[in-house]
C-alpha cells in the first residue's frame, strides 16, 4: 500500500470524527495533534524494536551544519540547540578511533565542571542530552549510530498542484512502517474525539489498539530486536543500549 501524504491523514481523521470541514479541530491544530500521537507511537515502536530506524554520522569539531563535538569532548543531543540529520531517539552503537565504545554505568562517572573527575576509558556516557565520550578529546571524529524518529507530521508539505511531479514526493508522505497507517490514523482520531468529551472515543481507541497489535506482530516477524538470552545468573542485553 502506498504511503499517506499529509492531506490523506488529515482527511481520514477528520472523517473519522465527522468533522469533513474542520470545524471543530482547525488544520493547524489537528496537525500539532496528529504530530503527538505519531511522536509517542513511534517512541512505543523503538523501545522495543530498536533497530526499526537506524543512521550513522561523523561527528568532528567542525562539523556543520550537523551537530558536532564540543570541547572538552562532549556531543550536544538537545534537539533544541543542535540539528542532526534525523530526530534524534537513542545511542546505538559510538565508534572512535576505530574503538568500539561501551556504554559506561553512571555510577562509574563523576564529571565536575567538564572535567573528568572518574570514569572508565573507551566508554560513554548520555547524561542531561549530553553524550560524553572517555576519555575526553575533542578532535578525534566520533562515528555515532542512533536510532530516529520520523519526520514531525507539522514539517511535511502537502505537496504541488501537479501529482506527477516527484520532487517533493519524500517530504509529502508520512513516515511509518508501510501499510500500517491505520494505527496511528486511529489513535489521533481517538484523541481528537475526546475534545470535550463530546463523544465516546472508546471504540476508535480499541481499533488504534489492535492496528498496533498488528503492526508490531508483522515487525516481529521483520526484525530480531532486542536479544536477550538468559542464564540462571543474570540476563544479557545484545540489542542495543
Amino acid at each position: 500500500m502506498a504511503q499517506l501524504t499529509k492531506q490523506d491523514a488529515r482527511n481520514l481523521v477528520a472523517q473519522l470524527i465527522d468533522d469533513k470541514g474542520f470545524k471543530n479541530w482547525p488544520v493547524d491544530l489537528l496537525d500539532m495533534l496528529i504530530t503527538g500521537t505519531l511522536d509517542e507511537l513511534w517512541g512505543e515502536l523503538l523501545d522495543q524494536f530498536p533497530y526499526l530506524t537506524s543512521t550513522e554520522e561523523q561527528l568532528t569539531s567542525t562539523s556543520t551544519p550537523v551537530v558536532g563535538i564540543t570541547a572538552p569532548g562532549y556531543v550536544d543531543l538537545d534537539p533544541e540547540t543542535v540539528t542532526l540529520t534525523r530526530r534524534f531517539y537513542r545511542v546505538q552503537r559510538v565508534v572512535r578511533g576505530g574503538v568500539n565504545l561501551r556504554p559506561a554505568n553512571p555510577n562509574e562517572v563523576t564529571v565536575s565542571n567538564n572535567v573528568v573527575i572518574e570514569a572508565p576509558d573507551d566508554t560513554y556516557l548520555v547524561q542531561d542530552s549530553k553524550l560524553w565520550v572517555f576519555p575526553l578529546d575533542a578532535t578525534t571524529p566520533i562515528f555515532l549510530r542512533y536510532s530516529y524518529l520520523g519526520e514531525p507530521f507539522t514539517s511535511l508539505t502537502v505537496g504541488t498542484t501537479d501529482p506527477d511531479s516527484p520532487s517533493d514526493d519524500p517530504i509529502m508522505t508520512v513516515p511509518w512502517p508501510d501499510g500500517y497507517h491505520m494505527a496511528y490514523i486511529y489513535a489521533a482520531a481517538a484523541r481528537a474525539m475526546e475534545k470535550g468529551d463530546k463523544e465516546d472515543s472508546t471504540r476508535l481507541q480499541k481499533r488504534a489498539d489492535m492496528a498496533m497489535f498488528r503492526l508490531k506482530a508483522y515487525l516481529r516477524r521483520q526484525h530480531l530486536g532486542t536479544l536477550t538470552p538468559e542464564t540462571q545468573d543474570n540476563p544479557l542485553d545484545w540489542g542495543g543500549v
